[in-house]
């Protein structure tokens, strides 16, 4: 039995489908090595890191990044006062206002970071960062150093 040949439509037809294959497995290849399409995604890792924050111990409920501080709204997830000792960003501790600012259980209190040199030199921003507090009630100390990140765009930024 001999195998059956395709007309010479089909045969073009399966060769362009093959070609364009190749095409855009080659145009994947060259985004996935130059990072992406910029601002693609960033939405979705921003708004899962801003989920994540406001679950912590002492979630973030809401931040902000401009040009000579960073503004969090820390939110007491825990069902004892806590004191808020301190923060670091990137590596470098920051000087919190109010400092020690106390929270009651479910309380909301915006704590604004201060002297952390060029923070907002960027339009985009994504920092590390953990904050160190107190459990009033149990007199012990700890420090929440999340996974997810403070991730937005400066405000007044490009």
């Amino acid at each position: 039995m001999r195998p059956r040949q395709l007309n010479s439509k089909s045969q073009t037809s399966t060769e362009y489908l093959v070609i364009l294959a190749v095409v855009i497995m080659i145009a994947l290849i060259v985004l996935g090595a130059m990072g992406g399409i910029p601002s693609i995604g960033s939405g979705v890792s921003e708004s899962t890191a801003k989920t994540r924050l406001a679950t912590l111990k002492v979630g973030v409920a809401s931040y902000r990044q401009n040009a000579h501080s960073t503004l969090l709204q820390f939110r007491n997830n825990n069902p004892h006062a806590l004191r808020l000792d301190e923060m670091w960003i990137n590596g470098r501790k920051c000087t919190l206002y109010p400092h020690n600012a106390i929270l009651k259980p479910g309380e909301s209190k915006p704590v604004s970071c201060y002297g952390v040199v060029g923070l907002g030199e960027i339009s985009r921003f994504e920092h590390d960062f953990n904050v160190t507090y107190t459990d009033l009630e149990l007199n012990a100390q700890y420090t929440i150093e999340p996974e997810a990140k403070l991730t937005g765009t400066v405000a007044g930024g490009k």
